[in-house]
């Protein structure tokens, strides 16, 4: 409605909502594949959140946002939130599962087959892709989404630039 008082085209709105639209489908079925993929390796890892690791980061947001630990439980139980802490705590672990495992390996590109092998960028930007995903699934929790992030970046090989 703004757009429109700014003199904008209706056609230019409505192609910018679709395209907005679009992305936010296409993101959140990346988001779902992404939660049902660490649901399975936390399950056949076994991995499980600790009532102490609940605790824990209940009283870091309390801290984060100057409130009682215990009013914060309250009120992430009341609302269901609580449930859904369990669930990020338990991707944030199966996540770290991965990282922790992860072998980043070199291949020689067809132009550099003579040359010295470059770090495989594929791997490396997925790598940090994951690490992103889990930072953004885990806003609330940044000081472990940077952990995931220095943890991907001190598995990938760092990028040589040639002069």
């Amino acid at each position: 409605m703004d757009l429109l008082q700014r003199g904008v085209p209706r056609e230019r709105i409505d192609e910018r909502l679709t395209e907005i639209q679009a992305a936010a489908t296409e993101q959140a079925h990346r988001d779902l594949k992404l939660q049902f993929i660490l649901d399975k390796v936390a399950e056949q890892h076994e991995i499980t959140v600790e009532e102490g690791e609940v605790n824990t980061r209940i009283a870091q947001m309390a801290a984060r946002y100057n409130r009682r630990p215990e009013r914060l439980r309250q009120e992430l139980a009341a609302d269901g939130t609580l449930n859904q802490l369990e669930v990020v705590l338990r991707e944030e672990k199966a996540m770290d599962k991965l990282l922790e495992q992860a072998k980043i390996t070199e291949q020689a590109d067809e132009k550099t087959a003579g040359k010295k092998a470059k770090p495989a960028a594929k791997t490396k930007k997925a790598t940090k892709k994951t690490a992103k995903k889990v930072a953004k699934t885990s806003e609330k929790k940044p000081q472990k989404a940077a952990s995931a992030k220095k943890a991907a970046s001190k598995k990938a090989p760092k990028k040589k630039t040639e002069k």
